[in-house]
Order: structure tokens, then C-alpha cells, then sequence
């Protein structure tokens, strides 16, 4: 939904908002289209006959989703639009580019031809469909919440692997690009801003992320915070809840804390039980990548949770990255190592001999 000044041609009356959603016209729920409707007190709403974005292969889109899941940004408050939708009725295996779209409209319901949306962030992750949009119009910035490819169940352990990954989905990335080079038509690169993952929430499962925005789609008022909303839970829908994050200014680094709880350590930057007790700091960690720096991965078998650099967390169950450390020794660094106590409860040391426990090895240098 997004504020304006439309008016609908259907009844040649003005309205203040208009809300474009998905709709389909077949039982499996394939050859979904745009719809839109237009109300003035966002209670009743005048819907448009007929569908404002088609699918851009209706044959391809009779056996698979076809337009939708949009997202809106009003760029001189009044009609002028740009609505993103995913389609995944495009043509395939462009490089740098996704089933992502943008369209142009001056008046709300008759829109420009579409423009490819790119897909690649600097750090190699990528943009996908149902990702929401919001813009900073100060510095002419568009901002994208996404969710991330989910667990690979083939190699590591979920726990709904019949519905692999829609079940199995736990991050989320926060990314930035200037508007003007996503509209360009040519392969861009997305800025990382932040990532979510069940790390951070402490829920299993991350998904259908959206913005805190203003009623015309900006983020300029909320800056340098951005706050999204998402469903967190476990994979079966009875345990769904509307959670919120919010990325700030100051989220750089966080500090790797060790904790003691009933099932022994659990050493993270984000999310641990309440049964856990704060037992030290073990330095600070990265929470973007930086040159000269590896991903450390929180991950649990059973209710050991352990720190691995594998991004299949030794076929264990990945709750996401949980920093970055410096692969060598760097001024105001020192290194931490992985550690067992009684082949069972993993933690993390600044000593090299574990504190009498056994070695698992060098996990990197982080942060004095």
C-alpha cells in the first residue's frame, strides 16, 4: 500500500492510497498477476477490473507463479510509482540478474515496460523474489530485505526436510544501491547493510520480511536505524509471530559472549536462552566481511551449540554467521580457539590449551 493522489479510472474518482496485491485465476495457485484497489480511508477499498501487471510469459505462467508479491516507493508524492514484483516468468540464466522487476507509473495503473532488477551483492549472496523494497530519498538510495537461500538439507540436519527450503528458510540480508544504478538496466552490485538469521532471533525460521517505512515507501525519516518486520518461528505455521529487528549505525561489530546454561556453553554475538547466564567476553567480532577476514558459523547439534567455519556447519544444523575474524594476527587482535569439554559442550577461549579442556583449534582473531 502506498499514499498519493490517484485517481481510478474505473469511477473517475480521487483517492489517497492505492494497493497493489497479488491475485490468481487457477486452483494451484499458478499465472498470478498484480491487481490493484484505491481507498481513501484504507477500510474501504475501490478495486480495479483488472489485473495492472500480467505475468511476461502467460504460457510459462499457467503451470508457475507468475507476477507478484509487490512492493511499492512513491517518488515525488503524488502518482509517480515504482512497483517491484517478482515474476518468474522471464528468461532464465541472465548473469547478474534474478526474477525481480520494476515498473515505472506516472498514474498508478498504466506502467512503462519492465527493467530487470540485479541480484549479486559484493559479497557474493544474492537478491531473490518476495524482497522488500524501501528508498532513501536524502541520498537516492534504494534499500532490499530478502530472505536467503535456506538449509540444504541433503547436507546438513533441519527439521522439516520434506519441505526444504520454504520450511527450512532462516536469513534474511539488508542491502543498499543507488537508485540510479539499479534502474540502469545493466548488472550492479548491491552494498551488504546487515543480515538476520536464527543466530541473531533465536527463532529456527526466518521469512517474509518487510520495511518500517513512511506512507510513501521512504526510509530518510528512520535513518540510520532500519527496522524490519518478519515471521519467526519454528517450520509448522502455529508457531509463526510478527517479530521486529533493527539495524543501526553502530552495528559494525558485536562482542562474542560466552555464556553457561543447563546444557553447558553457548558462545554467540546474538540470541541465547534465558536459562544461560552471561560467563565472559571473548572479543569482538565483525558482522560485515572485511579484507582478510573468514565467516564464523553458529550452528547446534542436539543443544551443543558450536562455532564452525564451514558453511554446512560439519552437516550439523546452521543457525547463520554469527562475525567474521581475521584469518592472521593484526594490531588489536588476538586469536580464540575452539574448544570441548567432556566431547560434548564446545566453547570458545582466548587460551590455547582450552582452559585443561581439549583443543579443536585456531577459530581466528577477533577483536580486542
Amino acid at each position: 500500500m502506498i499514499k498519493g493522489s490517484f485517481t481510478n479510472p474505473a469511477d473517475g474518482q480521487r483517492y489517497i492510497y492505492a494497493m497493489y496485491y497479488s491475485g490468481v485465476d487457477n486452483a494451484p495457485g499458478n499465472n498470478n498477476q498484480t491487481g490493484l484497489a484505491f481507498s481513501n480511508d484504507k477500510i474501504n477499498w475501490a478495486d480495479y477490473p483488472s489485473p495492472v501487471i500480467s505475468p511476461l510469459n502467460p504460457a510459462v505462467a499457467q503451470g508457475n507463479y507468475g507476477n507478484g508479491q509487490p512492493a511499492t516507493i512513491n517518488t515525488d508524492g503524488r502518482s509517480n510509482l515504482l512497483v517491484f514484483t517478482t515474476d518468474l516468468g522471464g528468461p532464465q540464466g541472465i548473469a547478474g540478474f534474478g526474477d525481480l522487476y520494476v515498473r515505472r507509473t506516472a498514474d498508478g495503473v498504466n506502467f512503462d515496460p519492465p527493467i530487470r532488477i540485479p541480484n549479486e551483492a559484493t559479497d557474493g549472496t544474492t537478491v531473490n523474489p518476495n524482497s522488500d523494497f524501501a528508498y532513501d530519498s536524502a541520498k537516492g538510495d534504494v534499500y532490499v530485505i530478502t530472505g536467503l537461500p535456506g538449509r540444504n538439507c541433503q547436507k546438513v540436519t533441519c527439521k522439516d526436510p520434506a519441505r526444504n527450503p520454504d520450511r527450512e528458510t532462516y536469513q534474511l540480508g539488508l542491502f543498499k544501491m543507488p537508485l540510479k544504478a539499479l534502474l540502469n538496466g545493466t548488472p550492479a552490485k548491491w552494498t551488504p547493510v546487515g543480515y538476520l538469521n536464527s543466530d541473531v532471533t533465536g527463532f529456527y525460521l526466518n521469512h517474509s520480511p518487510g520495511f518500517q517505512r513512511d506512507p510513501y515507501g521512504n526510509l530518510t525519516s528512520f535513518l540510520p536505524n532500519v527496522t524490519v518486520f518478519f515471521s519467526g518461528g519454528d517450520p509448522y505455521p502455529g508457531t509463526w509471530q510478527i517479530a521486529t529487528a533493527t539495524e543501526t549505525n553502530t552495528s559494525e561489530r558485536a562482542p562474542l559472549k560466552r555464556t553457561l546454561g543447563p546444557n553447558g556453553h553457548w558462545v554467540t554475538t546474538g540470541y541465547t536462552d534465558p536459562g544461560y547466564a552471561f560467563e565472559t567476553n571473548i572479543g569482538s567480532l565483525f558482522l560485515l566481511t572485511k579484507p582478510g577476514t573468514s565467516k564464523l558459523m553458529s550452528c547446534v547439534v542436539g543443544s551443543d551449540h558450536f562455532l564452525s567455519h564451514d558453511p554446512s556447519c560439519e552437516g550439523q544444523t546452521p543457525l547463520g554467521q554469527t562475525g567474521y575474524v581475521y584469518d592472521n594476527q593484526q594490531t588489536g587482535t588476538h586469536p580464540i580457539y575452539r574448544c570441548n569439554a567432556g566431547g560434548h559442550d564446545h566453547f570458545v577461549s582466548t587460551d590455547s590449551g582450552c582452559e585443561g579442556q581439549t583443543t579443536e583449534g585456531l577459530l581466528g582473531y577477533a577483536l580486542n
